[in-house]
């Protein structure tokens, strides 16, 4: 049995190695569990400049940039057009009661006949094979005439913009509203040539009303008719007189009349 003297001496032995251990080297063990507090640390210090970053960027994301303009709205939320620079807007109400004179009202006459085709003007607009591509026409690419002037190697393709198609439907349907015999040939291009054959007028005519349909139903205006009621007739009545943003039209058709191109004839 060791006495209380050996113990003793023993146990200062073990304390002496402990010591003898933190002047030196680590121990294997000890190093083994400081290691993994460096990398926590390590990982820690990591994503909080992550974190950091990541707000940053959120920060300058949601503040740090203007918001998008008109333009860059209706450019978002439209089809490709090689025109968008000639579009701005104005915001006001319509002047469309019931019987409110417009030039572009009444029976046919030359003068009436020249008011609207001037609505439609003579230029169009070139769309190269990019811009095809985004209208989704690629396919049958040579079926469509090109612009005067146009690279072959490059060609630049001739259209006509959507608004001016759609006012000549209006007005094709508005020409079929009053007899034939109300119009007169010697009026030239402005006589609508199409009517001397029924069935040739009818299907232009059936034509334009479903151009016209696919147009108000995909655009789908939203903007609020009020109804009022009249105390004179006792009845209720539309306010046409509606709160529009609106395309300023002159403002596109003065761009088309310097920018637009003319389209080359087919090659025979």
């Amino acid at each position: 049995m060791l006495s209380e003297d050996s113990a003793y001496e023993r146990l200062k032995s073990l304390d002496r190695d402990d010591d003898d251990s933190h002047d030196g080297h680590a121990s294997p063990i000890n190093a083994s569990v400081r290691l993994p507090r460096k990398l926590f640390i390590t990982l820690l210090l990591c994503n909080i400049l992550l974190f950091v970053a990541s707000v940053y960027v959120l920060l300058v994301a949601t503040f740090g940039r203007p918001a998008p303009s008109e333009l860059e709205c209706a450019k978002i939320v439209s089809p490709y057009s090689p025109i968008w620079e000639a579009v701005e807007f104005w915001e006001g109400n319509f002047d469309n009661d019931f019987t409110h004179p417009s030039k572009y009202r009444g029976p046919p006459t030359l003068e009436l006949e020249q008011t609207w085709h001037n609505l439609f003007g003579d230029r169009g607009v070139g769309v190269d094979y990019a811009g095809l591509k985004k209208l989704n026409k690629t396919q049958n690419i040579h079926q469509y005439l090109t612009t005067v002037g146009s690279d072959p190697k490059n060609p630049t393709y001739g259209g006509a913009i959507e608004a001016l198609h759609q006012l000549h439907c209006l007005n094709v349907i508005r020409q079929y509203t009053w007899p034939l015999e109300m119009y007169n040939k010697s009026w030239g291009s402005l006589y609508p040539v199409d009517f001397d054959d029924p069935v040739v007028a009818r299907t232009h005519v059936d034509h334009c009303l479903e151009t016209i349909r696919l147009s108000i139903m995909c655009y789908a205006d939203v903007t609020p008719v009020m109804l009022r009621y009249d105390r004179a007739t006792g009845e209720r009545q539309t306010d046409f007189n509606t709160h529009h943003k609106c395309r300023d039209f002159e403002k596109i058709m003065a761009y088309l009349q310097k920018n637009g191109v003319e389209i080359a004839n087919p090659a025979a």
